[in-house]
């Protein structure tokens, strides 16, 4: 069976595992969703099995590693390159390719109009201290006109 891991620090209370394995389940896929947190200098011997092992699909990358694997994969695409992290590594032929798909779910999320709105608790404060006041994103050295400036067009309260 195939896995696909999600890499971080802490993961433990994480619900991606049983989303993702619920899914696929549904989708009769032979995966499994799993946590594998990584110690900092554990972080570059875990990325090292992601290329060795064939039964490993990929991993998707949470804090605080988000910019740390965008130096120590093998390839990065131009998104996760202009954000600055990434949060999706694809296993191909023993290499690791960087992607990040935040801005897409972030779009999606909160600038699609009123009926799409950011869930949870305080998410527009969350948002708020990623884009600061003025919209641009704050994390040194990503490029600023990557992520839309959506902090003034969220569309009413943040879902609770």
């Amino acid at each position: 069976m195939s896995q696909v891991w999600l890499i971080g620090r802490p993961v433990a209370h994480s619900l991606s595992p049983a989303i993702h394995n619920a899914a696929f389940a549904k989708l009769g896929l032979p995966h499994r969703y799993e946590l594998k947190e990584s110690a900092d200098d554990q972080l570059g011997a875990t990325l090292d099995r992601l290329r060795r092992d064939d039964d490993l699909l990929g991993a998707n990358v949470t804090i605080p590693y988000k910019e740390t694997v965008l130096r120590l994969v093998d390839e990065v695409d131009e998104e996760a390159r202009q954000i600055g992290a990434v949060n999706t590594i694809v296993c191909r032929g023993g290499r690791l390719i960087g992607h990040n798909t935040d801005r897409l779910g972030f779009q999606q999320d909160a600038g699609g109009g009123p009926g799409n709105r950011i869930a949870g608790d305080h998410s527009a404060a969350r948002v708020r201290g990623a884009f600061g006041d003025s919209g641009q994103l704050q994390r040194p050295g990503a490029d600023p006109a990557v992520v839309p400036a959506v902090v003034g067009e969220h569309h009413g309260p943040a879902a609770g």
